[in-house]
């Protein structure tokens, strides 16, 4: 389920678990996405996150919702949220 963070609604991640007491987490915004024609939708309700694996004109991306967790795919011309990470 969604917690909030300062003010806003989102859910922690750590490995292979939603949520773990004591593990390592980051904290994912549901930032929503924008559509290919530049449309923002979904802010505060669902969270979309590109991975870094590009397929042709689409790539995966985590899809969350305070009930739901999955990786789907989509057009990369649309806007999901991109999360850096330090190597």
């Amino acid at each position: 389920s969604f917690m909030t963070v300062g003010d806003q609604e989102g859910r922690y991640f750590c490995g292979d678990y939603t949520y773990l007491d004591n593990a390592p987490q980051v904290f994912f915004p549901a930032a929503g996405h924008r559509d290919y024609a530049g449309i923002a939708y979904d802010r505060g309700y669902y969270g979309y996150y590109w991975s870094s694996r590009p397929h042709s004109d689409y790539a995966d991306f985590l899809f969350f919702s305070s009930s739901d967790v999955n990786m789907y795919y989509g057009r990369r011309a649309g806007g999901s949220s991109v999360r850096c990470v330090q190597e």
